[in-house]
């Protein structure tokens, strides 16, 4: 039997972690700009891992580590409540948010969205009469009001459960460039996009607007998922003083025990 505890000292670690979760944005979206977008490195290869519009860039990897590290923090404030014998409803509703950010983090990089709704969309005849007057995507259409529904569910249930305001606010935040960036793929799909428009203003042409566009949305995406990770964080440090996790080696189990923060270990 062996035990491997995680100590959380200080949220001072959520203000760095929103720190270095800006620089990794930050640079990504540089190198994409600086690589690909303006063309500094000749190499076809190297450009597509730093093409932040590409489902096999790097960029795609980090967002589906951050929704995954999301889901991670999520089930572990799920174990919290559950040792702290909260209300049966507030300990699913942690699992289920954490299921909603697992389901996230797949989605990222297999574009289940696209492929379930398309699903749907064909199953359903309702979705395609109602795809004829939809302007952009049809996931939006088909997948859109649920993730609305989880979104109102969200807020409600953490302005409630969150111990401190500020994990709220950073919540709140992360939603105003999630939606954001779900704006810029609702353009992004309109049968006419004004991109030509654009780049007449700008002076560059309608793919160089789009790669923009496209670079500025996953941007705000990885933004606001660093902000939500860091919410969940925060709510975990308050919480919790140490996380003791035990592999049991006779009885092939594990155990993942939580002591609250007002417990000394």
């Amino acid at each position: 039997m062996s035990h491997s505890p995680l100590r959380f000292k200080s949220d001072k670690r959520v203000i760095a972690l929103i720190s270095w979760c800006s620089v990794v944005v930050l640079g990504l979206g540089l190198a994409d700009y600086v690589i690909v977008f303006l063309g500094f490195y000749p190499s076809k290869a190297v450009r597509e891992i730093f093409d932040i519009s590409r489902e096999d860039a790097l960029a795609t990897w980090f967002q589906s580590f951050q929704t995954l590290a999301i889901s991670v923090s999520l089930f572990l404030i799920y174990v919290s409540t559950k040792a702290m014998d909260h209300k049966k409803w507030i300990q699913r509703s942690w699992l289920f948010l954490s299921g909603v950010f697992l389901y996230l983090s797949i989605d990222d990089g297999a574009r289940l969205h696209e492929r379930i709704s398309g699903a749907l969309k064909n199953a359903l005849g309702i979705y395609t009469w109602l795809g004829r007057y939809f302007p952009s995507y049809s996931w939006q259409l088909v997948l859109g009001p649920i993730f609305v529904m989880i979104g109102f569910y969200m807020l409600w249930f953490l302005w409630r459960h969150f111990i401190r305001r500020f994990s709220f606010w950073l919540l709140f935040v992360a939603f105003a460039l999630l939606f954001l960036a779900q704006s810029l793929d609702f353009i992004e799909g309109l049968r006419h996009p004004p991109y030509a428009e654009l780049g007449a203003i700008l002076g560059f042409d309608e793919r160089q607007i789009l790669h923009l566009s496209r670079l500025v949305e996953e941007c705000l995406e990885m933004f606001g998922m660093g902000l939500i990770l860091n919410a969940f964080l925060l709510q975990l440090f308050e919480m919790v003083a140490c996380i003791r996790i035990t592999f049991k080696n006779s009885h092939n189990q594990l155990e993942i025990e939580s002591i609250p923060a007002d417990v000394t270990s």
